[in-house]
């Protein structure tokens, strides 16, 4: 993966119109030459956030639960992370933080 520092952005699967708003806000603050945007593939403010800097020609990474998992939302990333791919301790770390 390259040297871009990363900026996870993730929410709500229900989010207002000010968080939205507040994700595109922040989205155009960033640069694509120096981060790049990781979320959840979820619905809601995960998969605005990755739409939304795929739009705006920023590498976006999704990090999935499984390979299946929101196959739409997907199509708005560069590359793609499964947790059950993540070596046991990393991904016993991801589902803990989960629950």
């Amino acid at each position: 993966m390259s040297g871009k520092d990363i900026i996870a952005i993730i929410g709500s699967r229900e989010p207002t119109e000010y968080q939205c708003q507040e994700v595109m806000r922040i989205i155009g603050t960033l640069d694509k030459a120096t981060q790049r945007v990781v979320s959840g593939c979820a619905y809601g403010i995960d998969a605005l956030a990755l739409e939304e800097a795929s739009d705006r020609g920023f590498e976006t990474v999704g990090i999935l639960p499984w390979y299946s998992y929101n196959q739409d939302i997907q199509k708005f990333c560069t590359s793609v992370w499964v947790i059950s791919d993540f070596p046991e301790d990393k991904r016993d770390k991801a589902y803990q933080s989960v629950q």
